[in-house]
């Protein structure tokens, strides 16, 4: 249960990405930009990955924006695994 709470905020922290950065754009909260920053830096941004836009208009999705969600994911992902061994490497796990 842990997990899927875990899980689901992530989801809806990276779902608000978006929202988050317009609201750095605009100035608001100026004293916990800082603060903010670190957040937007480190959360999944998952408007990387909607096809809503695309589904709407009946256009077709460029090339160009397939491989940029592609290597965001994989890039992403990457990242995350090798924050998880470095954490990992040194325990004794068995």
């Amino acid at each position: 249960t842990v997990s899927a709470l875990f899980t689901s905020t992530i989801f809806v922290l990276g779902r608000l990405t978006l929202v988050l950065r317009l609201l750095l754009d605009a100035g608001k909260f100026p004293s916990a930009r800082p603060i903010f920053e670190g957040i937007y830096a480190v959360l999944p941004h998952l408007s990387a990955f909607d096809l809503t836009r695309w589904a709407q208009t009946g256009t077709g999705i460029a090339a160009s924006d397939v491989l940029q969600a592609s290597l965001y994911g994989t890039l992403y992902t990457a990242g995350l695994l090798a924050l998880a061994a470095f954490r990992l490497g040194r325990r004794d796990l068995l």
